[in-house]
């Protein structure tokens, strides 16, 4: 009798900056998720990947900036807004962003002193928004919102406060059951769809009581989007790599939902921080997906730990001539980069010393108020 052969499970890979390092060295952009990945619960910045008061983020977004936008460019791509992002980015010190999970990129020209602001909606047809009309006036007009209500009964709300004054695309929450979600949408026109974007934990809702998952788990809360069809946060990196005349194998996404690792195929490698693994299913789709990553540590201790591979793969590179631009970034705010990568690393003194698997986020996930799209100064 023939011996019975199982598939071997796929196992997730984690970042490793000796592994990784030919994608880590030839990186030109880093584009980067915000809640639940660069900033903490709450939104926070200063805090680490649990919450405590921690500058170790603050300190890594320094010594990357610090290598010069020759030789790396940091780019937010996010649900998050305009508004929030003219902000972010002059905080951080950067210039170029993706908002509204991909349906709005916008970029500073020093030169002219004016923000070019574009709105991206690959499939609708050229006269769509012809009449003045925003992306998302054309969505809500469609009632796609109403349908997915009816369909879904006290499952669905949007994601107040976050959900006013946007652009070109609806912010909502819930426990969808997904494929069916987008089926009810398929007969829109223009067409829209249903982008997931992690589980959230919000401090007040008007949901109902949750419904249970396989293994009688309550069903966690959700972020959605309701956006131009085709419209996502990979297409806009696409769209971005060719205006800056780049290749995938030279720019890297870190993020910690679905629409993030849906960037792979736009970029060498993706990255996923630890607290990914709280979106349902997402584990078997990362260790499915080749050019996927995971980090040790959750939120900001993730991105610190993506920064210090990028750093030392950069110096590695230069030592042997294969850098280009300015070189790495100067360690000293960082006490030597593989300290970033320690639980006990700079600005940190009260984590733990094994990382242990992360909680469910406690932060609100992609927060957005925004402004009209606008030309003009920074």
């Amino acid at each position: 009798m023939a011996d019975i052969i199982y598939p071997m499970k796929k196992q997730l890979r984690y970042l490793d900056a000796a592994r990784d390092a030919e994608a880590l060295s030839q990186a030109r952009i880093l584009y980067t998720d915000l809640d639940g990945t660069l900033l903490g619960r709450a939104g926070c910045l200063l805090v680490d990947g649990e919450g405590r008061p921690s500058a170790r983020t603050a300190a890594a977004i320094v010594s990357l900036n610090q290598l010069g936008t020759d030789e790396l460019t940091i780019m937010p791509c996010t649900g998050r807004s305009v508004t929030q992002l003219l902000e972010i980015t002059r905080l951080c010190g950067w210039h170029d962003f993706i908002a509204e999970v991909g349906a709005i990129r916008s970029y500073w020209d020093a030169v002219s002193g004016t923000r070019e602001t574009l709105f991206d909606t690959p499939e609708w047809p050229a006269e769509a928004g012809g009449d003045g009309r925003t992306p998302l006036e054309i969505i809500e007009a469609a009632k796609g919102f109403e349908r997915l209500m009816a369909a879904f009964p006290g499952q669905l709300e949007y994601h107040a406060p976050w959900n006013v004054n946007r652009q070109a695309t609806n912010v909502l929450r819930g426990r969808l059951d997904y494929a069916r979600a987008q089926a009810l949408l398929a007969d829109i026109t223009p067409s829209v769809t249903l982008v997931e974007n992690g589980v959230i934990a919000p401090t007040r809702h008007g949901l109902d009581a949750a419904p249970l998952e396989a293994g009688g788990r309550p069903m966690p809360i959700h972020a959605y989007h309701l956006v131009p069809a085709g419209t996502s946060k990979c297409t806009a990196i696409q769209a971005d790599l060719r205006r800056r005349d780049l290749t995938r194998d030279q720019a890297i996404m870190v993020g910690d939902g679905l629409a993030d690792l849906q960037c792979a195929p736009a970029v060498g490698l993706c990255v996923l921080v630890q607290n990914a693994l709280t979106s349902h299913n997402l584990n078997a789709q990362i260790a499915a997906t080749p050019n996927a990553r995971l980090t040790v540590g959750a939120r900001g201790d993730g991105w610190v730990s993506l920064a210090a591979a990028l750093l030392t793969a950069k110096a590695a590179a230069k030592d042997t001539g294969k850098s280009s631009g300015n070189g790495p970034a100067d360690l000293h705010d960082l006490h030597a980069p593989h300290n970033l990568n320690s639980p006990h690393g700079p600005g940190n003194p009260h984590a733990p010393s094994t990382p242990s698997a992360p909680h469910n986020p406690h932060d609100p996930h992609n927060a957005d108020n925004t402004l009209p799209p606008t030309k003009g100064g920074q």
